[in-house]
C-alpha cells in the first residue's frame, strides 16, 4: 500500500515531464546531405533535435537521481530487519550499484556523444551492468539457498 502510492507519484511526475517535453519542444528529425550528385543525395546523416530538449533530459536525470536517493533512505531505514525476512541489504547494494553506474555513465556518454559507436557501446554497457548486477544481487542469494537446500520453514521457526 505504501509502495503503491510512491510508485503512482513517481509515475505521474515522470509522465508529466515527458508529456511537457512532447508539447513544449518535441524532437524533430533533421537530415543533412553530405554528398550529392546532380541534386540526388548520395550520403547523408540525420539525428533528432529539439530546441530545449536538454532541459527536459536534465530534469528526468535529476528526478531519477532523487528517486535513487529516496530508495537508499528507505533501505537504510529497514536495515534492522533480519535478512531472512527482508532483502533490504540486497536492495541497498542494487540501488547503490545503479547509482554508481548512473554517475559514471551519464557524464562519459555526454563526452562521447559525437562518436556514435562509442556512445552506443556506453549506453548498452550501462544498461547491461545495471540490469545484470541487480538480477545477480537479488536472485543470487535465493539461488544459493536453493542450491544448498536450506529450509525456509526452519529459518522462520528459528526467528519466531
Amino acid at each position: 500500500k505504501d509502495v503503491l502510492s510512491i510508485m503512482i507519484v513517481v509515475l505521474v511526475i515522470e509522465t508529466s515531464i515527458l508529456l511537457s517535453f512532447q508539447f513544449v519542444s518535441p524532437l524533430k528529425w533533421e537530415r543533412e546531405v553530405l554528398d550529392d550528385i546532380n541534386g540526388i543525395a548520395i550520403e547523408s546523416v540525420g539525428h533528432c533535435e529539439s530546441e530545449s530538449g536538454w532541459w527536459f533530459f536534465a530534469s528526468l536525470v535529476g528526478f531519477n537521481i532523487l528517486c535513487l536517493f529516496y530508495a537508499l533512505i528507505l533501505c537504510f531505514q529497514t536495515k534492522h530487519i533480519p535478512s531472512d525476512f527482508s532483502e533490504s541489504s540486497h536492495i541497498f547494494l542494487s540501488v547503490m550499484f545503479m547509482f554508481q553506474v548512473l554517475v559514471l555513465a551519464v557524464p562519459v556518454s555526454a563526452m562521447v556523444r559525437d562518436n556514435t559507436n562509442v556512445f552506443y557501446f556506453m549506453r548498452a554497457g550501462a544498461i547491461f551492468l545495471q540490469n545484470f548486477t541487480v538480477l545477480c544481487i537479488i536472485f543470487g542469494p535465493k539461488m544459493y539457498r536453493i542450491y544448498k537446500k536450506e529450509d525456509s520453514r526452519a529459518t522462520i521457526r528459528r526467528h519466531l
